[in-house]
């Protein structure tokens, strides 16, 4: 996975039709160079948090086009989370605590080199992954 930087000067944000930076959430943009046709983007948002040996994945989570803004090309995302977690339930021998990039759902689409505009609550990071197809 590789992690998107935040960058909260970036001009893009002024043609945003509202503000979410100023209350719960950050901005992100993701501008990929020429790709594939076939090629997807995977959307994979999480938090570092310290967790045990379990598996574990954020709950709750919704992430979805920001309604219909017509600010072509830029396609408006919003993902949204409360940060709680689920876990297994095994024991953990050494009781140690690591810190771990917890996701849940993520979102798939596909690969385009018009910039993505994607709000995330404060606190969680942005990351994504390209999958090629195979015709």
């Amino acid at each position: 996975m590789i992690q998107v930087e935040h960058d909260p000067e970036n001009k893009l944000f002024e043609k945003r039709p509202f503000d979410l930076t100023k209350d719960k959430y950050d901005g992100y943009i993701l501008q990929l160079p020429a790709g594939s046709e076939n090629s997807k983007i995977e959307l994979v948002v999480g938090i570092t948090k310290k967790v045990d040996c379990n598996r574990h994945r954020l709950i709750d989570v919704t992430f979805g086009d920001a309604g219909d803004m017509n600010f072509s090309p830029h396609m408006f995302m919003i993902f949204d989370s409360d940060g709680e977690i689920a876990s297994t339930q095994m024991g953990c021998p050494d009781r140690e605590l690591t810190g771990k990039f917890i996701y849940g759902e993520t979102r798939r689409i596909p690969y385009t080199t018009d910039p993505l505009i994607i709000f995330i609550p404060k606190g969680f990071e942005l990351r994504y992954r390209i999958w090629e197809s195979v015709v």
